[in-house]
């Protein structure tokens, strides 16, 4: 073959593949491509408030640069978060790593962990179909109960022995599965922590509370009993108090609300005074301010009527009413010259005071702030000096019963 011969048909053989695949190279040359290369979760299981890291290697199979771009990741079908790549050469690689908290509300089973680049396509590739990879972990998901929020409302911010408050509270599910069938209950403690120990106040039942949800009770009654210990005490709040529903936490259950609770003190009249000169004498007990009932280290006013006008009455104190000494009470005072009257108290306080003219006395007495008189009862009588009326020339009024609460 001639030399300008063999020249051309070694051209030729030289040319033609170029030719034949021009396009495809230009592609190539002037276009980047992204993919995810790989993907791996730092854990195959998703346990609810756990954390795990996702991590991916993005490779750039394209001969140029590719520009400032990001990659998403999901799990179960939901996007959990994204990060920033900056420029990437071409036939290069880079990694991306999402520190990934998992939700309480994790589905149970196998999920799907997807990364996706250029998830935003802010950038053109020769192969957009390439951008994503899959992975598997296994979710252990399930149920989460807990109290998000506990109040109370009392009468003038502390609750009495005896008396009833206002519970309002929100329970949350912050699972992905219903809790049914449980209740909620509500115990007086003198700490935070629940204990066997505590009293059970009452239950809230729930017939089902899906997951991811809420529920706010308002306004529920809750009666403090009787035979409690006064002072600080915490009111705790229990979902699921018997351990009806499996979660997967259960440390996490309980609320507690600091409260002061108090023994109120009152005033009972008992018995019924005799007539003399100006009626029938009457007793009535009352406390001074700021005090709203007698408790200790409070004070107490006790007001005498119908008694003699400008005259003498004895206040008598005593710590029963059923016997004094070896006498029983009342005691029927006929023998002694007053029929129609009784002694109603044993005096081991006797306190001289003068009545007005309308025929009225009062007298003021301090409790002492001691704890140990918590409960404690006194009563009070007054003997009223009437010479008219008898031969032992007393009457005596009607008695008060005080009950001494607790500070509040």
């Amino acid at each position: 073959m001639h030399a300008p011969l063999r020249l051309l048909s070694a051209l030729a053989w030289t040319l033609a593949p170029i030719l034949a695949f021009t396009p495809r190279a230009k592609a190539q040359l002037l276009k980047p491509d992204l993919s995810v290369a790989s993907l791996l979760p730092s854990s195959a299981s998703l346990i609810p408030g756990g954390r795990i890291t996702l991590k991916a290697t993005v490779k750039n199979s394209g001969l140029v640069k590719a520009g400032s771009t990001a990659i998403a990741f999901y799990v179960d079908n939901k996007f959990v978060g994204a990060r920033a790549i900056s420029s990437l050469g071409g036939l290069s690689s880079t990694t991306a790593s999402l520190a990934y908290t998992v939700p309480y509300n994790v589905r149970r089973g196998r999920l799907l962990v997807r990364a996706y680049v250029d998830y935003l396509q802010r950038i053109t590739e020769s192969d957009e179909t390439n951008n994503s990879r899959y992975a598997y972990v296994t979710g252990y998901g399930g149920t989460d109960l807990y109290v998000s929020s506990l109040s109370l409302t009392t009468t003038g911010g502390s609750w009495a022995v005896g008396s009833q408050g206002r519970a309002a509270f929100s329970i949350m599910n912050r699972g992905y599965y219903s809790a049914v069938g449980f209740t909620v209950g509500f115990y007086l403690s003198r700490d935070t922590v629940w204990s066997s120990s505590d009293r059970l106040l009452r239950t809230y039942y729930v017939s089902s509370l899906p997951g991811n949800t809420s529920r706010t009770v308002s306004l529920l009654p809750l009666s403090l009993p009787p035979n409690i210990t006064p002072g600080r005490n915490y009111l705790i709040a229990v979902c699921d108090n018997t351990r009806r529903v499996t979660e997967f936490s259960e440390t996490n259950n309980t609320r507690a609300l600091a409260t002061f609770t108090y023994l109120a003190g009152r005033y009972i009249r008992f018995g019924v005074g005799c007539r003399g000169s100006n009626g029938t004498p009457s007793q009535a007990g009352q406390p001074l301010a700021p005090a709203t009932d007698p408790h200790i280290g409070a004070s107490s006013l006790y007001v005498l009527s119908g008694a003699p006008k400008s005259s003498v009455a004895i206040f008598m104190l005593g710590v029963s009413k059923s016997a004094w000494g070896p006498f029983r009470l009342p005691l029927d005072m006929r023998l002694l010259g007053a029929p129609g009257c009784s002694l109603l108290t044993g005096p081991m306080i006797q306190i001289v005071v003068p009545t007005n003219s309308l025929g009225t006395a009062s007298i003021g007495l301090a409790l002492p702030k001691l704890s140990s008189l918590v409960g404690a009862n006194v009563y009070t009588q007054f003997a009223c000096l009437d010479s008219k009326v008898n031969t032992l020339g007393l009457t005596f009024s009607s008695g008060v019963q005080t009950f001494i609460g607790s500070i509040h």
